[in-house]
């Protein structure tokens, strides 16, 4: 309950008319070397959910391998900010598109030897795009899906492991949400 609380108070500080938490599945670039299907959780404001508006929000994911016999960790924070078109004011269904930039912070965490770990940082900025529609339910809730294309352009660079990979994805979301 708290948490509810704290994030309506953060919604209304922020001037924002809606407010969604997501669940969604990233694949990442082809050469990024990372697993596909990484679960990834996040949060989005909108400033006018009827007509054109403001979108920001963030999201985070986890992902681990073995690469070479070592174990390796990669976590990863994005936020974004963008223009936001929702159509259908009054329809039950309510498509939307969106577009913006992102900004990502990846980390490495990676055994060098036993027990030594190496732990690098990178970051990355991009353009996106999404797609999607609510489904408007009783009073203010609604629940949706999300196609996003993200950060498009964009690359991290390790400079500690010296290794460029592609911070590219395609993510697949799930998300329910409170009006204002």
């Amino acid at each position: 309950m708290r948490n509810l609380i704290a994030l309506l108070a953060l919604s209304a500080l922020t001037g924002c008319d809606s407010v969604a938490l997501l669940r969604a599945d990233i694949d990442f670039a082809e050469d990024s070397e990372r697993s596909n299907a990484q679960e990834a959780y996040g949060i989005e404001f909108v400033s006018n959910d009827r007509g054109l508006g403001v979108e920001w929000g963030g999201w985070a994911t986890s992902d681990q391998r073995r690469l070479n016999g070592q174990l390796e960790e990669v976590d990863t924070l994005a936020g974004y900010v963008g223009a936001r078109y929702t159509g259908g004011e009054e329809d039950l269904i309510r498509p939307y598109i969106g577009a913006g930039l992102e900004w990502h912070r990846s980390f490495i965490d990676q055994e060098a030897g036993p027990g030594t770990p190496v732990r690098g940082r990178a970051d990355a900025k991009g353009a996106y795009i999404h797609v999607g529609a609510q489904v408007e339910m009783l009073g203010n809730w609604f629940f949706g899906v999300d196609a996003r294309l993200g950060a498009i352009g964009a690359e991290h660079s390790f400079d500690d492991f010296n290794l460029d990979v592609e911070a590219d994805y395609t993510r697949l979301s799930g998300f329910i949400g409170l009006r204002f």
